[in-house]
């Protein structure tokens, strides 16, 4: 059986005034209904409708309804609420959903966006070849495994290295350097573990910061043994072998912005507020700090 709307679709063109006579022609009971269909070529079950209409509502119901709900405005405050989060945290709706349902607001994502185009906001995105799909792994326990590497800062032009936790992608540490050396990579890792202590084993790259292009065993590998902590390699021009590291620099370089006065200020805000999709939109230093309880 066709619905209403099909049904209804067939006479949205006929006049009022053919509407009603058609419901005369049926109220006089002389033509069959089957004879009015017939001659206004249409299925019965659209006279039938039209009928229908007539029974519940009078004339009234012969007109065709407005197609979609009347929109809603929106609250003021809800609004200004809105405004106040995306400046602060400047993310899609839907991470914004989850924000404000997290604080107890239960509204849906469509109104969000309805205030994000009212207002003109938008979020950078980064194209992502939807082609190649990778395989994720990620270790059960904070301080397993860090993923380390360096890049150039496009806002002071100095060189950074950063680590990050497998598990709850916390950013341990990052810093700038004039050099990307393996004597800096060093003294980041010290500075790194002064804060979250020591991992049970660290990846890089294949960078000369890290390991020597031909020979033994470079600084940083030994570091790395006489701390007791395993310096694994990824595999040569595989760079997703490292690719959450990756990430957060392509999240350092998209999302620091005015909202941050410098380098540690982000860092608070990316493992004390920020959500991250990859965990689940879970904040990554709540994520690490139950994930220590569990241990």
């Amino acid at each position: 059986m066709s619905k209403p709307k099909k049904v209804m679709a067939m006479y949205v063109n006929w006049t009022p005034k053919l509407r009603r006579y058609i419901i005369n022609q049926w109220k006089l009971g002389i033509t069959p209904v089957s004879e009015i269909a017939r001659n206004r070529g249409v299925p019965r079950r659209t006279i039938y409708y039209l009928i229908q209409r007539y029974k519940r509502y009078g004339y009234d119901g012969l007109e065709p309804k407005p197609n979609g709900r009347k929109k809603e405005s929106l609250n003021p405050k809800f609004i200004q609420l809105i405004d106040d989060e995306w400046h602060k945290h400047k993310c899609g709706s839907h991470k914004m959903w989850l924000r404000l349902r997290s604080m107890s607001f239960n509204v849906s994502e469509r109104k969000i966006q309805e205030v994000f185009n009212e207002k003109g906001f938008k979020t950078n995105r980064r194209d992502r070849p939807s082609q190649i799909k990778f395989v994720k792994y990620e270790r059960q326990k904070p301080n397993e495994l860090w993923h380390t590497d360096w890049a150039e800062c496009p806002f002071t032009k100095q060189h950074i290295i950063a680590f990050i936790d497998d598990c709850s992608r916390v950013l341990i540490h990052a810093e700038y350097f004039a050099q990307a050396t393996a004597e800096n990579s060093i003294l980041a890792f010290k500075n790194a573990i002064a804060r979250f202590g020591k991992p049970e084993a660290v990846l890089t790259d294949n960078g000369t910061q890290f390991t020597p292009a031909r020979g033994d065993k470079g600084t940083f590998t030994l570091f790395c043994e006489e701390q007791g902590i395993k310096h694994i390699l990824g595999r040569v021009h595989h760079p997703q072998t490292n690719g959450k590291i990756e990430r957060w620099f392509g999240t350092y370089k998209q999302e620091y912005d005015e909202r941050f006065s410098c380098l540690n200020d982000f860092i608070d805000y990316y493992n004390k507020e920020r959500l991250h999709q990859g965990i689940g939109y879970l904040i990554p230093l709540e994520k690490y700090k139950s994930a220590k309880l569990l241990i």
